[in-house]
């Protein structure tokens, strides 16, 4: 009896992981779908259709009724809750395809074609609902346009840009002390005294050797 229980409880667990995955991508919202047919989306659309996600393959047939095989337009729209971050759009289409995201275009192959190239792209968004826009041109050949996104990390979106290397700061300079100036009649003694050298290299007689006071002056 314990062992079906466990695998239940692990079923249960298994799901609910699943689940969690799934809300990171495109889930919980209605796409509405409104079909042209002519390439330029002109006129009223002839054909409107809902679906929960953005991932068809019409192949050679046409995408639903008063509708041509080739040569029809597209446009697919979504309002999606988005938590703050970054998000990884896929899209892949044949033959031609538009990403717009509240009013910015982020992928644009409208007249340059790139059939079966799947394109990626970053987005940062803010939290909140966002309005989501596929434009889609269908030419020739096989039909199809999937489009999904992916939760990749919080905060994600905003460039961070280096920070500057703080200002060299030279240390402070001690004070000059100057050295004490000593001149007289035997001589100029500063020169000795900021030198470091004897007094006698900086003495010169004057005629006065019987002077009574000669100072520290040493021969």
């Amino acid at each position: 009896m314990k062992r079906p229980i466990l695998t239940f409880i692990l079923a249960m667990m298994l799901l609910l992981v699943g689940g969690s995955q799934l809300a990171t991508a495109q889930s919980g919202n209605q796409w509405r779908i409104d079909f042209w047919p002519n390439p330029d989306w002109a006129g009223a659309p002839v054909y409107t259709q809902y679906a929960n996600f953005a991932d068809f393959t019409w192949g050679e047939w046409a995408p639903g009724p008063n509708l041509p095989s080739q040569n029809y337009s597209a446009r697919l729209d979504t309002d999606a809750f988005f938590y703050a971050g970054l998000y990884r759009f896929t899209v892949l289409a044949d033959d031609e395809v538009r990403l717009t995201i509240n009013n910015v275009t982020y992928l644009d192959t409208i007249g340059r074609p790139q059939p079966g190239k799947t394109f990626v792209i970053d987005i940062p968004m803010a939290q909140g609902m966002s309005h989501v826009s596929v434009d889609f041109r269908q030419w020739s050949g096989p039909g199809y346009i999937h489009v999904n996104w992916q939760f990749v990390k919080e905060n994600g979106g905003a460039p961070v840009y280096p920070t500057q290397p703080p200002t060299y700061v030279p240390p402070a300079q001690p004070p000059v002390v100057s050295a004490p100036s000593i001149s007289n009649k035997y001589g100029d003694f500063t020169p000795c005294i900021q030198q470091g050298s004897h007094q006698k290299n900086c003495f010169h007689g004057s005629g006065e050797w019987n002077s009574p006071n000669l100072g520290s002056i040493e021969m």
